[in-house]
């Protein structure tokens, strides 16, 4: 698959446009024609002048008084020679013409009009119906009616086949018949039975050459016709919102292409025998299909509703017309931009070479000795020193004591070079973490002071205690995200046991929980909600830096793969314009490995999928939809013990050397 982008060459906005097509009507060059809701029939031409085609490729823009709910261009009138833009509106149908004169300037010129009895006017279809020499107009009204229009004739009008709500139509000229679809039904009927027969009469089931069920509602339908250069067979293509069904002309099921993502339109090129569609789907890309063969995908920045092919000069043919959801029409082709940046030719010179190596053996043996120096470290630049005062407080600071009692500060005081430091008070009946906001010294950038206030609610015999520090002198996001999350798995449990102790308090019926226990519930929910935003924070540095690593590898190992001839139809911009997993964008690259439902492949998987495109050389097979083949994973992790004791929470592994 090829990793060109979609390029855009020429835009313009519309509001409320619907309505596109494309004629050829001055100078051998497709210009486009545009109508809106709003009754504004426009006229571009962006190959008229290629340099400025965004200040010149407006034509001409007429106001008229209905809202266009269609136009169509083609030979539609017996006196009048040239192309014929054909206006649908909801209640009559307009032709008119583009018209140049002397002045370089444009115009449309209303020609003829036809009324539409009954209902309001919801599409229609051009077509040799009954093999006529010049195309007629097929007018679906919203109660599913027919109306034939031939020139300035109407010639017929039939009513609904038992259809509740209309949908796309289409006329395939080999079997002449008449194809409609309506609540994920498709009706085949013939335009010489339906003209034969009484329009009072009501055997559907006469009429009817054949039905079908899809199970789907149609998005858009059109005729698949063989010619002498593309001796292909008869077929019809039916594109729903979740797959593509090729029929046959008799409504047999040829072969069917699932879709990932909901279609909005469809576009059918028969060339060298073979039927190319162009897809655009509802999540901004377009996808291009060769027989049943995925061969290309481009990226969108808008969700487009209606795709085409125009010409607009001799260096731009078969160019990409797109319409969006946000009512601007967009030109552009499949490619990459050419730079066109040439190095400058520099004055040659005489170069010493001998001169050259000397001054690049001294910079090898400079590099060597930093080298040397630099792996030749200290190992006592690695250890964290740390001190400890404690001072009896003359003013208590004790809280939450009916009593006062005396109060003592513990100064601790780390020194080193460290990017995370940790320090923990165990006094043999918990342990305490401190260290949060350090006092640092203005004279040692690398001294840190930390202050604690230690009391007592009740007699102590034993005063012992020991500090503990946890240091990590490497700064990167992966290790910072391992410990926090490893800080948040400890507050977690924490606070279970928290909330066990506060529930067997609750439930005592004489004693009400003390003051200390909801001071320990509060205290162990505010860090554990900051613990949160802290993991949360480092994970997003860390999904960045993962994704960059992962582009550069996916990089490699594509540019690797070329140099055997094995070209895949990704690289590293596979990760950029989407919302989809790895896994789901990789198997859905590979069209001989999708998977039927929505599981996503696991590595294995995708790296079978990988190899297996590798041993056909980098060929790409037909699609294909392999047997959901998925097991319920075991049971979940059991739960934790419930003990009402904290985690003992042990030293790092960098040394601790202890000064008094």
């Amino acid at each position: 698959m090829s990793l060109f982008h979609y390029q855009e060459w020429f835009d313009a906005f519309f509001p409320d446009c619907r309505g596109i097509t494309t004629g050829v009507f001055f100078d051998d060059r497709s210009q486009i024609i545009v109508g809106t809701l709003n009754g504004l029939l426009g006229a571009l031409d962006p190959g008229k002048d290629v340099e400025n085609r965004q200040e010149t490729a407006s034509l001409i823009e007429q106001q008229l008084s209905n809202p266009i709910i269609q136009v169509e261009v083609g030979n539609f009138l017996t006196n009048f020679s040239g192309p014929v833009i054909a206006v649908l509106h909801p209640k009559e149908l307009h032709f008119y013409s583009l018209v140049r004169d002397a002045n370089d300037m444009y115009r449309f010129d209303k020609i003829f009009q036809h009324r539409i009895k009954g209902q309001p006017a919801y599409n229609m279809c051009i077509g040799n119906y009954g093999k006529s020499e010049k195309p007629r107009i097929c007018v679906q009204t919203i109660n599913c009616t027919l109306h034939f229009f031939e020139s300035e004739n109407h010639i017929l009008t039939r009513e609904s086949f038992h259809q509740i709500h209309p949908g796309p139509i289409a006329y395939h000229p080999v079997t002449d018949s008449v194809i409609t679809t309506s609540g994920g039904v498709i009706n085949a009927v013939k335009f010489t039975t339906m003209a034969s027969m009484p329009s009072n009469k009501k055997d559907y089931k006469t009429m009817m050459e054949w039905d079908l069920n899809i199970g789907d509602t149609a998005v858009a339908v059109e005729a698949i016709v063989p010619s002498e250069e593309n001796p292909v067979q008869p077929s019809l293509a039916v594109l729903c919102r979740r797959s593509l069904h090729c029929l046959t002309s008799s409504g047999s099921i040829r072969y069917t292409l699932r879709l990932e993502n909901p279609a909005m339109a469809m576009y059918i090129q028969i060339r060298n025998a073979t039927i190319h569609y162009i897809f655009a789907t509802h999540v901004k890309t377009l996808l291009f299909y060769q027989d049943t063969t995925m061969i290309w995908a481009a990226q969108l920045n808008f969700i487009p509703i209606s795709v085409t092919l125009a010409t607009f000069g001799d260096g731009y043919k078969a160019m990409i017309t797109l319409l969006s959801d946000e009512y601007r029409v967009s030109v552009g082709y499949l490619g990459t931009e050419p730079s066109f940046f040439r190095m400058p030719v520099t004055d040659s010179r005489f170069i010493d070479f001998e001169a050259r190596q000397k001054e690049l053996a001294g910079y090898e043996e400079e590099i060597a000795t930093n080298t040397k120096n630099s792996s030749s470290t200290d190992p006592e630049n690695d250890e964290i020193k740390v001190s400890f005062e404690v001072h009896m407080d003359t003013q208590s600071n004790a809280i939450d004591t009916d009593e006062p009692v005396p109060s003592a500060t513990l100064k601790v005081i780390a020194i080193g070079s460290y990017s995370v430091l940790d320090i923990f008070i165990d006094n043999l009946l918990s342990i305490v973490q401190i260290g949060h906001g350090p006092t640092r010294d203005e004279t040692d950038p690398t001294k840190n002071i930390y202050m604690y206030t230690m009391f007592a609610e009740k007699p102590i015999y034993d005063h012992r205690m020991s500090i503990i520090a946890l240091a990590d002198s490497r700064d990167t996001a992966e290790k910072r995200f391992e410990i926090e999350e490893t800080n948040v798995r400890r507050l977690t449990v924490q606070m279970r046991h928290v909330e066990m102790v506060l529930l067997q308090k609750l439930k005592s019926e004489n004693e009400t929980p003390p003051s200390h226990v909801n001071i320990l519930v509060n205290y162990t929910y505010r860090d554990l909600l900051m613990a949160f935003d802290r993991m949360q924070a480092l994970e997003e540095k860390v999904v960045f830096s993962g994704k960059r690593s992962l582009r550069s590898q996916l990089n490699l190992f594509t540019l690797l793969l070329e140099m055997v001839e094995i070209e895949l139809p990704f690289d590293g911009r596979v990760l950029d314009g989407t919302f989809q997993k790895l896994g789901d964008r990789i198997s859905f690259l590979l069209p001989s490995s999708i998977l039927t439902g929505s599981t996503t492949p696991e590595p294995a998987e995708i790296c079978r999928m990988i190899v297996n495109y590798c041993e056909r050389g980098g060929k790409l097979t037909e699609v294909a939809i392999a047997e959901e083949d998925e097991e319920e994973e075991g049971e979940g992790e059991a739960e934790g013990n419930a003990s009402e004791e904290f985690l003992n929470l042990k030293s790092g592994t960098v040394p601790v050397r202890l000064e008094n």
